[in-house]
């Protein structure tokens, strides 16, 4: 492995250290468990997150197809409002939702 400056010493030596620990193949498993639980963790979490999000009502009306009639602009309309107004309540205080927009 060569050293690079751009990362610096202790990052290679951590990196190569990862790497002769994964040829070992009781390290290997454990290093995967370890990550595969780490993935879950962080997936519980999000869907955590994500659902405080949504108000308790929402979670009963969750479309995963197109509705078979259209909704109504006013409907429409009003839902937005809604949303909008709990997104700059978040806002105000600091919080973002987190999706970005890339313009170019």
């Amino acid at each position: 492995i060569k050293w690079s400056y751009r990362i610096g010493f202790k990052a290679t030596l951590e990196y190569a250290s990862v790497q002769i620990a994964k040829s070992i193949p009781w390290m290997r498993k454990k290093i995967n468990a370890d990550i595969l639980k780490e993935k879950e963790k962080t997936r519980i979490q999000c869907e955590k997150d994500w659902n405080d999000l949504l108000e308790p009502s929402a979670h009963e009306n969750r479309h995963l197809s197109l509705p078979p009639n259209k909704t109504s602009f006013s409907d429409l309309l009003t839902l937005l409002k809604k949303w909008s107004l709990s997104e700059s309540s978040l806002w105000d205080n600091g919080q973002a939702s987190g999706a970005i927009y890339h313009g170019g």
